[in-house]
């Protein structure tokens, strides 16, 4: 509550406010488009329209979970949830993004796979996939993390040497792993694509590995920080502990709540960075946009989300097919 007035709480909160109306202004041109466009969805609009309800509701259950902060106190509970909400959302961004990304090297690189094989259903189980394992690992990370604040209100026996310092060496590694995987599946798929496209689309893909790791590096800040003060954190988080323990560790306190709102903030950021650039780069929710008598931002004869120049598919559905015609794939 001491901190419920400090810039620390009330940026990443306006910025929350941002972000979700941001997302839901953009679920909103995607449901215009697909209404204009004979209620059809294309495939890479399946992880767009998903990546934003998950971040709108994950905003949503972000302030609850801050309002229950500021009414009853920081507990267990509000923690995992705030905590499996933050690593759900983070780990459903990388790998929906990461899945698109996939989906555009196989358009350039085995487009008649894309186009005759590759279906939106496909795409649909692909992302429920995605979803099912974000929340699940997302659940787990939030269980676990919050067991390291709050040793004895966890679900399972949790002491220092036996379990807190493994468990938290191991969501680092973990998440170590996740952002080399995310990392390294981006630099080889521009490295592959690279003179296959146009600049646009390489744009988007740089654009889009930006937005994953903005987020990362604080993130991983505040799980070394928070390994590094396991013990103090947790006298703060134990009632049993005398208030002359817990007065001992406020600086403790003081400076993971700098670093959980700096990460909120970054991570905040990334959320309403995302839909802003997916409307700037789709030439169809640009020219709706006209429609309406607001600017458009992208002016280009075929669409933009499909991130594939006409001339470049051409040649490239000549080279592997030269005697099928093979139309304009659109991601």
């Amino acid at each position: 509550r001491t901190f419920s007035s400090s810039p620390l709480m009330i940026c990443p909160l306006i910025l929350a406010t941002i972000a979700l109306s941001f997302n839901i202004a953009y679920v909103v041109l995607l449901f215009s488009v697909w209404r204009r466009q004979e209620r059809r969805f294309q495939k890479r609009d399946i992880f767009l329209i998903q990546r934003s309800a998950i971040s709108i509701v994950t905003i949503c259950l972000m302030f609850c979970s801050v309002y229950v902060w500021l009414t009853d106190g920081v507990n267990y509970t509000s923690t995992a949830v705030f905590l499996t909400l933050s690593s759900t959302s983070f780990l459903y961004i990388g790998g929906s993004k990461v899945a698109q990304s996939l989906l555009l090297y196989t358009a350039v690189i085995h487009p008649l796979f894309y186009s005759a094989v590759l279906t939106v259903e496909h795409c649909v189980y692909i992302d429920v996939f995605i979803t099912l394992v974000a929340l699940v690992h997302g659940t787990l990370d939030g269980l676990s993390a919050a067991s390291l604040f709050y040793p004895s209100k966890s679900f399972f026996d949790c002491s220092l040497h036996a379990c807190q310092y493994p468990l938290s060496i191991t969501i680092i590694i973990l998440r170590l792993i996740g952002f080399i995987t995310v990392g390294a599946s981006y630099c080889t798929i521009m490295v592959k694509l690279r003179g296959r496209i146009d600049r646009l689309a390489m744009r988007s893909l740089r654009v889009n590995l930006l937005i994953v790791v903005l987020p990362a590096l604080p993130l991983m800040g505040m799980f070394i920080f928070t390994t590094n003060n396991i013990r103090n954190l947790a006298i703060l988080a134990d009632i049993e502990d005398s208030p002359c323990d817990q007065l001992e560790e406020v600086s403790t306190l003081t400076t993971l709540v700098q670093i959980v709102s700096i990460t909120s903030f970054f991570w905040l950021l990334s959320l309403a960075l995302d839909p802003i650039f997916n409307v700037s780069s789709d030439s169809k929710i640009s020219s709706l946009l006209s429609s309406y008598g607001l600017p458009g931002t992208v002016r280009r004869t075929r669409s933009t989300a499909s991130h594939l120049s006409g001339r470049s598919l051409t040649a490239l559905a000549a080279t592997a097919a030269p005697r099928v015609v093979l139309p304009a794939a659109t991601i």
